[in-house]
């Protein structure tokens, strides 16, 4: 029941109707009897800066940022986390003593998503398929956080490809290349991970890459689509015997992250998967 001392929260975003985090995070809170509520708002891009100003005086605890606010809205916070600066775009916020805090949990929701899968990332060769976004920042945060080989980044928009491989470069020096789509039948065959981070395969016959690249040496593929949720490309690798992930793995455990920041309780994340089956 919501009552005059429910803490609000919620998500800013254009479109938001299509969103499962209300889902996620009413349902925790109703799981942990925590007094809380979670909606998403409509935010057009010229109500944004009033918007996040309106937080602190309407006792907001914290927010979710997405599409199209992740890059913009930080000129209108306080202070941003390091990780969230690299990756040059935050998807969660938090109130504290009147000011805003931006961070973003999309890297972090991932590596915490490949630890729970018991997929270590030491010395491992990877191709990122895409670098918009969600390429960025599950980039930039392996970089920081693994000791990896060597990271390649293909995308059709090569200048995408190179700002992001600069930044990976800028983190640890040489780590990462960018590849043309002549290369990648040659490289899928001595890769160890393959990670879409397109949109490719959110319509079920379509698939990122050739599925004759796609070969059983690989230790694993991580698709950041979660619906449908086991696109075609993930059939062709499991066909194949490769282990496959979902991005409804990385969306709760980035989910988990943001409610750790917000309440400061350790996140539920099998919880939250749990309240992905709700209807």
């Amino acid at each position: 029941m919501i009552t005059g001392k429910t803490i609000p929260y919620g998500l800013f975003g254009y479109p938001v109707r299509h969103t499962f985090s209300p889902q996620m995070h009413n349902y925790v809170f109703n799981e942990l009897n925590i007094d809380g509520v979670y909606l998403p708002f409509e935010v057009k891009p010229e109500y944004l800066k009033m918007s996040l100003k309106s937080l602190v005086w309407l006792g907001f605890k914290g927010i979710n940022i997405t599409v199209p606010h992740k890059q913009t809205c930080m000129e209108f916070l306080d202070d941003i986390d390091e990780e969230a600066e690299l990756i040059g775009a935050v998807n969660t916020i938090k109130v504290k003593k009147e000011k805003l805090i931006g961070y973003n949990t999309d890297g972090i929701g991932f590596i915490n998503s490949l630890q729970k899968n018991n997929i270590d990332l030491k010395g491992s060769k990877i191709l990122v398929l895409g670098a918009g976004g969600a390429s960025r920042a599950i980039s930039v945060s392996m970089v920081r956080n693994n000791n990896l080989n060597k990271i390649y980044i293909y995308d059709i928009d090569f200048s995408k490809s190179k700002s992001l491989i600069e930044k990976l470069n800028s983190i640890r020096s040489d780590i990462a290349l960018g590849i043309e789509e002549s290369d990648l039948e040659n490289l899928t065959k001595e890769i160890d991970i393959l990670i879409n981070a397109t949109p490719v395969g959110l319509r079920k016959e379509d698939i990122p890459i050739n599925p004759d690249f796609i070969k059983p040496n690989l230790k694993l593929v991580y698709d950041l689509i979660y619906n449908p949720p086991k696109t075609n490309l993930l059939k062709e690798a499991q066909d194949k015997g490769i282990f496959v992930i979902n991005g409804l793995n990385m969306l709760v455990n980035q989910a988990a992250v943001s409610f750790k920041i917000w309440t400061g309780k350790d996140a539920p994340v099998d919880i939250m998967r749990e309240s992905m089956q709700v209807k």
